[in-house]
């Protein structure tokens, strides 16, 4: 992975992939409630006294680097914030007021600075902190950064009680509050190439345009909600559901590698990318989805060609072979791309005509076939008869004449008789 501000992103040969791989150059901000059991885990997890399981094992490095040192213990700073809220408000604070604020600043994949560009992470670290803990008007207690895992992030931990002890947080901590949050962060990073996440309006926008599309059944827009939305997780489980996390991402690239093999996709897989970019960037998610849409047009389009040019191929071995056998030409209806180009139809039309009047000739031809074939029959009879009249002359005329003769001889005998 690149380091943010060390140019440019890798170039990419298809689209799909760019917007997929793109930089992913942004940094959060949240901040989290605390009670006194969440206040000491996150004292433990956050100054590494207690190794968590999702970090690296073997990592041999320093793994926390603390640039805020903290000055005693959890209890030692719920003390404090009590003393000064009863020195103030003359009262007690409740049993149920939050032990502090643990905040955490995690930035995009291709964020992962080096060197003397580390160094102006951990300033720009220490500035965010402390314009937070400067709006809200509360004591710094820590400020870490995390070494051992996949990404480097900083976590910090702030009081909930103000530092003249007048108040607590729980006016300040508004919705508006929170959105001026990212931006507090992407203007104190702005110069190391890093922009703000996105707020859950943008992201509900977006789940919004993915119902006009009708690409996705209800339940899968609801589970895209659930895990654009459930990015804004609390630090607990950020770090509990990283190995999903990684599953997921995983997953979406399998089925980046499939597209872009041409081969189909459930919308259960689309889905999973969708959701996998819209964490991050709404704009790329949409980016990824008109890209997509884009390729399946050209892909349909390629098969409706594939279909054509066999289509074709097909009629045209159809026709020769009835002109071979001397059959009726098929007449079929040609594919509606072609129908619709004005050249192709010209010859579309001059092809049909000439296959209706071969076919029509053809038809005739056999009509005239089967006369002359009785005619031929008729003939043969004509010859037979013939043949057999020239036998029975000779023997008639002989038969004719002995006949007569005879008669001739009898009158004959009759005219010389004796006595006559």
């Amino acid at each position: 992975m690149t380091s943010a501000g060390e140019g440019g992103s890798t170039p990419f040969r298809n689209p799909l992939t760019a917007i997929f791989y793109g930089m992913k150059n942004f940094i959060s901000v949240r901040i989290h409630k605390c009670d006194s059991k969440k206040a000491r885990h996150s004292f433990l997890h956050d100054l590494r006294k207690r190794i968590p399981s999702y970090a690296e094992k073997n990592y041999t490095g320093e793994r926390v680097t603390v640039l805020v040192q903290p000055d005693g213990k959890p209890n030692d700073w719920r003390r404090e914030q009590e003393e000064m809220y009863v020195a103030v408000k003359n009262k007690k604070l409740r049993k149920d007021t939050p032990w502090g604020l643990s905040g955490i600043v995690t930035f995009g994949e291709d964020v992962n600075p080096q060197g003397e560009q580390l160094r102006q992470f951990d300033e720009r670290a220490k500035q965010l902190v402390a314009r937070i803990a400067d709006e809200l008007g509360v004591k710094i207690r820590y400020l870490v950064r995390h070494n051992d895992e996949s990404h480097i992030h900083y976590h910090f931990m702030l009081d909930y009680v103000k530092k003249d002890g007048s108040s607590t947080l729980h006016k300040d901590l508004k919705r508006d509050f929170y959105r001026r949050l990212q931006d507090m962060a992407a203007n104190v990073f702005s110069d190391l190439g890093l922009r703000r996440g996105q707020s859950k309006q943008e992201k509900l926008a977006f789940v919004d345009e993915l119902k006009q599309t009708g690409i996705f059944d209800d339940k899968l827009i609801k589970r895209i909600r659930r895990d654009i939305l459930y990015s804004k997780r609390s630090l607990s489980e950020l770090h509990s559901s990283m190995e999903e996390d990684l599953r997921k991402r995983k997953l979406a690239e399998q089925t980046l590698k499939k597209i872009l093999d041409g081969k189909d996709v459930c919308k259960e897989e689309l889905a999973l990318v969708v959701s996998e970019l819209a964490k991050e960037d709404v704009n790329r998610a949409r980016d990824f989805l008109r890209k997509f849409e884009e390729l399946q047009k050209s892909k349909r389009f390629m098969k409706g060609l594939e279909n054509e040019i066999a289509f074709t191929a097909d009629y045209f071995s159809r026709i020769k072979k009835a002109l071979d056998e001397g059959k009726p030409l098929p007449l079929v209806k040609m594919p509606e791309r072609l129908e619709k180009d004005e050249k192709a139809l010209k010859i579309i039309k001059r092809l049909r005509a000439y296959a209706i009047r071969y076919n029509k000739l053809l038809k005739e031809e056999k009509i005239i076939s089967e006369k002359v074939k009785k005619l031929e029959v008729q003939k043969q009879r004509l010859l037979k008869t013939l043949e057999r009249l020239r036998k029975v002359v000779p023997e008639a005329q002989e038969f004719i004449f002995r006949l007569a003769q005879a008669s001739y001889d009898e009158e004959q005998e009759f005219y010389h008789e004796p006595g006559q």
